[in-house]
């Protein structure tokens, strides 16, 4: 009988060590097998990021990954936006990345632009703003006049420039960043150096634009 007990106290045992292990596989070991480029748009709901990992191959155990994301209130907690994730992430780490809303930022290259209807073309292929409000922003009269600028010289904000920003930022930041950049490229001593020669900064661009 305490023969029979021990073997089954072992047995026990190694059926909890085998479970144990499943499971600390499933949740921290590698869900992830090559890095791969995460994008969750905006508006979003659980299903249909689940939807979306699985299709990208980015869950090896959906069941698995429901219990744990359940448990670690995912659910609740779904940040759109893009995402790089890396190869040889878990599921846990995979889960924490998405809840945490922690970004990948994108590049947004400015360059070559010579109408209006190509600068919202080019910004819109690049992050989730559609090429439509852009657009019309540059032909909204009273909100560019609002930011110091007219029809003529609104392209002028635009610097070409490389930029890091978030794939799903609102248009509103989208304007700041561009704003903060002119302001910053306009340093006193540029605007000394335009005014030297006769120009504003605007004017200067203007020239760029057309030499270019």
């Amino acid at each position: 009988m305490i023969k029979k007990m021990k073997y089954l106290l072992i047995g026990l045992f190694l059926i909890g060590c085998f479970v144990s292990f499943n499971l600390y596989s499933f949740c921290f070991g590698v869900s992830v097998y090559q890095q791969t480029d995460f994008y969750l748009p905006t508006g979003s709901t659980y299903e249909s990021l689940l939807n979306t990992l699985k299709k990208e191959e980015l869950i090896n155990n959906e069941r698995v990954f429901s219990v744990l994301a359940e448990k670690m209130n995912l659910k609740n907690n779904i940040y759109p936006g893009y995402y790089l994730i890396e190869e040889g992430t878990s599921n846990y780490e995979l889960i924490a990345i998405l809840r945490g809303g922690m970004q990948t930022p994108v590049k947004l290259v400015i360059n070559n632009i010579v109408f209006k209807q190509d600068l919202a073309a080019k910004i819109a292929s690049q992050i989730e703003r559609d090429s439509l409000s852009i657009y019309t922003f540059l032909f909204d009269e009273e909100r560019i006049a609002e930011m110091g600028y007219d029809m003529d010289n609104i392209s002028c904000l635009f610097l070409p420039n490389t930029y890091e920003v978030y794939w799903n930022l609102s248009l509103e930041s989208l304007l700041a960043k561009f704003t903060h950049a002119h302001q910053s490229f306009w340093n006193e001593s540029r605007l000394q150096q335009a005014a030297n020669k006769g120009l504003s900064s605007n004017e200067v661009f203007i020239l760029a634009s057309i030499v270019e």
